[in-house]
């Protein structure tokens, strides 16, 4: 099950990067996006395991919406410069048969793509105008699955599924299952006044595979609380972005231009990606 493309505009909140005391902080890497967003290296107990990439909304590329792009022996970096964005990745929703389609009943900007099941799964709705951010839900947390589809699909929005690690700061734990992208939702101090303070939305690339409780641990890791007790930074969704051998690379590039490819696929399989410019 794996792919997409991620695509968007972010605002950078607090970002727990206090030292020493806490497991796990955000450093900045000095590099930075295209779009002029920071790549902040995920430092953990010391160690530096991987990459936050900012994400507030995204555009759904797709081999339905987009078969150009999805021919055998494409390259990562030619689909990346085709969508002028500033970095792709899989989803982590796609079934490893070829021809296939991308798992979920979705949308892409009011397009519907993927095989039409309604999966017990995690749920990221972008709507059309693209300023206010991801929203993070749940198959369980819509009552009404198609009312609300059809709104979205009305409206030009963008939905798809994603396995969901946490939820609503709930943990849904698995000892066997390792994963390597993850896209996070937390809750940040308000201390700007751009349109999202008090959020932090963005993918975590990691450079080795973790299991859902280390995944947990390190993304909680970034959670403080001020001397009183009260929250202070919390994390409230941890959803599945993994690709894999087979589907998991990603792109991102710099403000020079360079494309930093990490991770591998195979050319052909991908059936999805987000990309965010």
């Amino acid at each position: 099950m794996k792919n997409l493309v991620l695509i968007l505009l972010t605002a950078l909140p607090f970002l727990g990067m206090s030292q020493g005391k806490h497991r796990t902080q955000l450093k900045d890497s000095k590099l930075k996006f295209k779009n002029k967003e920071s790549v902040w290296y995920v430092v953990y107990h010391g160690d530096t395991v991987g990459e936050f990439w900012p994400v507030w909304n995204v555009n759904l590329i797709t081999n339905q919406t987009d078969p150009q792009l999805f021919s055998p022996n494409k390259k990562l970096e030619d689909i990346h410069r085709s969508l002028r964005s500033a970095a792709i990745t899989p989803d982590g929703m796609t079934k490893g048969s070829t021809p296939a389609l991308m798992e979920g009943k979705s949308l892409a900007n009011g397009i519907p793509v993927g095989d039409g099941v309604v999966y017990d799964y995690g749920i990221i709705i972008t709507h059309k105008n693209k300023t206010d951010g991801l929203v993070f839900t749940h198959k369980r947390e819509i009552r009404d699955f198609q009312n609300q589809y059809d709104k979205i699909k009305n409206n030009g929005g963008t939905m798809f599924f994603l396995p969901s690690i946490m939820r609503n700061g709930n943990v849904h734990p698995s000892t066997t299952k390792k994963v390597d992208r993850v896209l996070i939702n937390r809750i940040t101090p308000d201390k700007d006044s751009r349109p999202l303070k008090g959020r932090q939305q963005g993918v975590i690339v990691f450079y080795d595979d973790h299991t859902y409780p280390e995944v947990v641990d390190i993304v909680t890791g970034l959670d403080r609380k001020y001397r009183n007790g009260s929250t202070r930074s919390e994390t409230r969704h941890i959803y599945v972005l993994d690709g894999g051998p087979s589907y998991g690379a990603v792109a991102r590039e710099e403000l020079d231009g360079t494309v930093t490819v990490i991770g591998t696929r195979t050319s052909g399989l991908n059936t999805n990606y987000l990309a965010w410019f």
